[in-house]
């Protein structure tokens, strides 16, 4: 009869080819060692594999997937990094920047040496976040804020500096080659890292609490149900080509041809990745590029099509803003089924320090 264990009589470990790109990807998305042996039992034949912990840590030392204590770094090494996402996210706090660092730089860092980064290399910013209240989820509509600012302040710079008029067509056409991408990409990876990075615990929150992804795809492991509707994906394609083909002009950031020359002007350039950094330099470059070919029969034709920005007057049709109704203060667990309206104790009121989601605070007893 067949050994179906392994030489030293334990059950051997799956091979190194179909779990090596499973575990990579968890450690990139920051899982744990044991988060990554349970995770990792469903992607093998459970009766004739297993991983343990130890096994684990071979293998990741093994393949050089270290741990933050493994990567070793210094104030001095995680300052670039730290300076790049500040640049982005400049009011991120160090539990969202270390998950940052994590998804975006590839480094995997301790909250404690970013603090001391922080109170080291930028002080002021410590002392003004002392008194800085919290930014929550319980707080309707800026859960985003500490996102949005820092692509305001670049899209701003555009408009203020006299680089960008949109009310030109060339400009708005280049515009939006460059900066929708950009925008969306930054948004695709917002996206990557909010659905694998498990939220503070609160014991105010009855809903689940584990990573997003983990949640949606796994519901039985959090006492949830999933209630979603199975729909074959050949059948949503077929009803997209129909309804929403990808060619359609409605889908197009510019036209065809335009977007064909762009694409040659951008080799010329040298094919620059875009980022913050560089984003309105990117677009000047190609502006200035398309300007040179301005008076070519076919770019004249192309911008005579091109209809101008709805306005009336100095205002955009529709920019005015809308009368605000006065609303009772949101006040967590006050939907149906809840006591609200009755007074609560001082025990009973939330701690917004408890909430899950951006927390700008910097500070920490032993580092200051």
């Amino acid at each position: 009869m067949l050994n179906a264990l392994g030489k030293n009589g334990r059950v051997p470990a799956p091979p190194d080819d179909l779990i090596r790109p499973i575990i990579e990807d968890f450690v990139a998305k920051g899982y744990s060692n044991t988060e990554i042996v349970s995770r990792l039992r469903k992607h093998y034949d459970t009766d004739a594999y297993n991983v343990s912990i130890d096994i684990l840590k071979k293998r990741r030392s093994q393949w050089g997937l270290k741990s933050a204590r493994g990567q070793a770094h210094t104030i001095a090494s995680i300052g670039p990094a730290i300076e790049r996402v500040r640049a982005r996210f400049p009011k991120q706090g160090s539990h969202d920047m270390r998950q940052t660092l994590i998804h975006e730089e590839k480094i995997t860092v301790s909250r404690k040496l970013i603090l001391r980064y922080m109170n080291l290399h930028h002080q002021a910013d410590v002392q003004a976040r002392k008194t800085m209240p919290l930014v929550t989820q319980s707080d309707p509509g800026s859960e985003n804020n500490g996102i949005a600012n820092g692509f305001e302040d670049i899209l701003e710079y555009g408009f203020t500096a006299g680089i960008y008029n949109p009310d030109d067509a060339l400009e708005r056409l280049v515009f939006h080659y460059i900066f929708i991408p950009w925008l969306q990409h930054e948004l695709d990876l917002f996206a990557e890292r909010f659905n694998h990075v498990k939220p503070r615990h609160n014991i105010h929150k009855i809903l689940p609490h584990g990573r997003p992804n983990d949640i949606f795809y796994h519901a039985e492991e959090y006492d949830s149900c999933d209630f979603s509707v199975k729909v074959d994906h050949s059948s949503l394609d077929a009803m997209r080509q129909i309804y929403a083909p990808p060619d359609h002009p409605v889908f197009l950031l510019v036209p065809q041809e335009f977007s064909q020359q762009a694409s040659l002007f951008m080799v010329e350039l040298g094919s620059p990745p875009v980022t913050g950094d560089n984003v309105w330099n990117v677009y000047a470059d190609l502006l200035m590029r398309f300007q040179s070919i301005e008076r070519d029969e076919g770019i004249r034709k192309l911008l005579a099509v091109q209809l101008p920005l709805p306005g009336d007057g100095d205002n955009l049709i529709g920019s005015k803003d809308l009368p605000i109704v006065d609303l009772l203060p949101f006040v967590e667990g006050s939907g149906p089924g809840s006591d609200m309206g009755i007074e609560k104790s001082s025990d009973e009121e939330l701690d917004d320090a408890e909430s899950d989601f951006y927390e700008f605070d910097w500070t920490d007893d032993e580092l200051l």
